[in-house]
C-alpha cells in the first residue's frame, strides 16, 4: 500500500472548466472550540481498495471525499443523498462514487493526461448531484488557489482561507467541507516548493483528537487512508481501527515562500496554511503539503417528513 500512495495522491486533483453557481453568504458567527462527532460517525471509503476501481481509483480522491460526506448527511436526514437504496454499504457507495466521477459531474479523468478533479468540476458535479436528488444548499462555496476558482462566479470567495469559515460548516449538522492539498518539493532556491500533484480530503472535525486540544487541529477523513492502521511488530501482521488521533493534522500559517505549479505559475506561500499530522502521511518525493483550497458545503434544513394518517 505504501508504494502505491504517493503516485496516486500526486494525481488527484486536477483541472476543469469552470461554472458560476449561485449563493448566498454564510453566517459569520463563531463557531464552537470543538467539534468531533462527525468524525466519529463519518464513513470511509478506501479509493485505492483493488476490490473496487483498480488503478482508476488513483484518480478518485474528490468523488471519494465527496461519497463520505453525501452517505453521512444521508444517514442524517437526507436520505436521498444514498443513491442506492440497498442493505450492501460497499456495493451502494461504490455506485455513488462512480456517479460522481462521471463526465456528467465531476469528470474526474482516468485517461493520459490523467487530471484528477479540479476544484470548478468538484463543485460543478456535486451540486448537479445535490440538485438532481432533490436538495437545495444555504451556500455552496470555494476559497483558494486554483488558477479557475476566479471564473466560479458566486462560489468563490477569494484566495485567503478562513479556519473559522472552514469550522462553521463542519460544526453545522447539515454542513460539510473538504480540502484541496498540494503536494510539494523543496525547490533549487530557499522557500521555492516545486508543486507534485494534488489530493482531495474531507474534513470532519476539528479542535481535538481526543487527547489534547489546538485550535489548529483538524480531524481529516483522508480516502488514501485504509480503514486500519497496521501495527509493526514481530509474528503476523496485525491491525487497529482508526482513531481521531490517526485522522489529525495542525494546520500552520506558512513563512516567506514561494509555490511554483506544474505550469510555473507562482503564488505567495507566506500566510498559506501547511498540513502536518498523522492524518495526512507522505514519503518522498514530496516534501511539504498545502492548503491550496477549500470548499464549503451547507445544506437546507431537511424537509419535514409527510405525516401518514391511518385508515
Amino acid at each position: 500500500m505504501r508504494k502505491r500512495l504517493i503516485p496516486a495522491l500526486l494525481i488527484c486533483l486536477g483541472t476543469g472548466p469552470a461554472i458560476e453557481p449561485s449563493d448566498l453568504a454564510p453566517s459569520d458567527s463563531p463557531p464552537p472550540p470543538i467539534s468531533i462527532e462527525k468524525a466519529k460517525a463519518m464513513p470511509h471509503f478506501l479509493q485505492l481498495d483493488p476490490r473496487f476501481f483498480g488503478a482508476d481509483g488513483e484518480d478518485y480522491c474528490g468523488p471519494t471525499s465527496a461519497s463520505d460526506y453525501m452517505l453521512y448527511l444521508a444517514a442524517h436526514g437526507y436520505p436521498n443523498l444514498n443513491l442506492l437504496d440497498i442493505a450492501d454499504v460497499e456495493l451502494s457507495q461504490t455506485a455513488l462514487v462512480e456517479r460522481l466521477a462521471s463526465e456528467k459531474y465531476m469528470n474526474t479523468g482516468t485517461e493520459p493526461p490523467r487530471t484528477g478533479t479540479s476544484p470548478s468540476r468538484f463543485l460543478y458535479g456535486l451540486r448537479k448531484y445535490l440538485t438532481e436528488r432533490g436538495y437545495s444548499y444555504r451556500h455552496f462555496q470555494y476559497a483558494g488557489l486554483s488558477p479557475l476558482a476566479n471564473r466560479i462566479g458566486k462560489a468563490y470567495l477569494g484566495k485567503t482561507i478562513d479556519l473559522n469559515w472552514l469550522k462553521r460548516a463542519i460544526a453545522d449538522p447539515h454542513g460539510a467541507a473538504w480540502l484541496a492539498i498540494g503536494w510539494y518539493s523543496r525547490g533549487k532556491t530557499p522557500g521555492q516548493w516545486l508543486r507534485r500533484g494534488g489530493h482531495w480530503v474531507a474534513v470532519v472535525g476539528y479542535g481535538s483528537d481526543g487527547s489534547g486540544n489546538d485550535p489548529h487541529r483538524f480531524l481529516l477523513d483522508n480516502p488514501a487512508m485504509g480503514p486500519r492502521i497496521a501495527i509493526p511488530g514481530q509474528g503476523p501482521l496485525r491491525s487497529r481501527a482508526i482513531t481521531l488521533a490517526d485522522q489529525a493534522v495542525t494546520l500552520s500559517p506558512s513563512g516567506p515562500g514561494q509555490l511554483v505549479s506544474e505550469n510555473l505559475r507562482t503564488n505567495d506561500a507566506e500566510g498559506m496554511f501547511q498540513v502536518t499530522g498523522p492524518g495526512l502521511r507522505f514519503g518522498r518525493p514530496i516534501d511539504a503539503a498545502f492548503v491550496e483550497g477549500a470548499a464549503v458545503l451547507v445544506l437546507d434544513d431537511p424537509p419535514a417528513p409527510v405525516p401518514t394518517t391511518s385508515p
